[in-house]
């Protein structure tokens, strides 16, 4: 028997220059104080301090937080580490922008704030009972899909296994993805 899917998607927001929308749309989801959320090469590129004076226009405090690991997918502790910062920040919003690792450690620091458990916990389907504080995903890399998706991967570290976290309350506000 076949059964269905519904598939929800984030607001997308895709074209040229749409990254000059973050602050307005960080300003929609009530943003006065985001968690930016980024790697060290976006970093080295310009675009954190791009996004980050966008927000300052919108008066929005900005903090940004670079992430480097050193196992092929980001281990749960990140999430939780996140989580930890965005919490005594009191953060309103956080900002992905980078590969599928990073924006997947954004999704899940997210939903830690309003669910209190560990991420291991989270491991399977439609385990995550509350939305996280509001999110967007700003790509850097084409392919994962993380942008848009209620997916997130990361390695177990008890198992030394890849899993996901797949669940509603990962998917994100706002996605914003640029093009040239």
């Amino acid at each position: 028997m076949f059964q269905y899917i519904n598939f929800t998607t984030p607001s997308i927001i895709f074209g040229m220059d749409t990254l000059n929308q973050v602050g307005k749309q960080a300003k929609k989801l009530g943003a006065s104080r985001v968690l930016l959320l980024t790697g060290p090469n976006v970093q080295k590129a310009g675009y954190v301090e791009k996004v980050a004076a966008l927000l300052k226009a919108e008066s929005i405090e900005v903090e940004v937080n670079i992430q480097g690991r050193n196992t092929p997918e980001p281990a749960t502790h990140i999430p939780e580490a996140v989580a930890e910062v965005a919490k005594n920040m009191k953060v309103d919003v956080i900002i992905g922008m980078g590969g599928g690792s990073v924006l997947d450690v954004a999704k899940m620091a997210s939903a830690l704030l309003t669910n209190p458990l560990k991420v291991r916990d989270y491991f399977g389907r439609e385990k995550v009972p509350n939305r996280g504080i509001p999110t967007i995903m700003i790509p850097t890399t084409s392919g994962t899909g993380a942008e848009v998706t209620k997916h997130a991967i990361f390695l177990d570290e008890e198992t030394q296994v890849k899993k996901a976290v797949a669940s509603s309350a990962l998917l994100p506000n706002v996605c914003m993805e640029e093009t040239k």
